[in-house]
């Protein structure tokens, strides 16, 4: 008799947030965090993040069209977040771009005592983003 064939395993190909306003969010990831456009179209986009697509959805959209009209918790609300993993001597410079861009910080770039540079700060629309270095191994 056949063997059912083993289920492939779970891969994370993409996370959305939920902006206000696609444009400005997209000039922040892409301008401010450096990441890369890999398409915009109406009310959403995808940024190249490297093997996980980083997607930016406008909430009228998600509210209208998904949540058949009920209302979002608004960002930052929970207790989720995104790490943007840059060069430990970068994090410095790319946390105070994104204050100067209007993010709100959180917490200022420190030492970890496990080996990594973290920092925190909420982007344009309330969400946690850690800027942050690999871990020093």
């Amino acid at each position: 008799m056949a063997r059912e064939p083993e289920p492939a395993a779970p891969a994370l190909g993409y996370v959305i947030l939920y902006v206000e306003r696609l444009p400005r969010a997209l000039e922040f990831y892409c301008d401010v965090l450096g990441f890369t456009l890999k398409f915009s179209q109406g009310p959403y986009g995808e940024l190249v993040t490297g093997t996980t697509t980083l997607a930016l959805s406008e909430r009228a959209f998600v509210r209208k069209h998904i949540f058949g009209g009920a209302e979002l918790p608004a960002a930052g609300q929970g207790c989720s977040e995104i790490g943007v993993v840059v060069p430990e001597d970068q994090v410095d410079a790319v946390f105070e771009r994104a204050i100067r861009a209007g993010a709100t910080e959180v917490l200022a770039p420190c030492e970890q005592p496990w080996g990594q540079r973290i920092s925190y700060i909420r982007d344009l629309d309330g969400h946690l983003v850690e800027i942050c270095s690999p871990v020093r191994r």
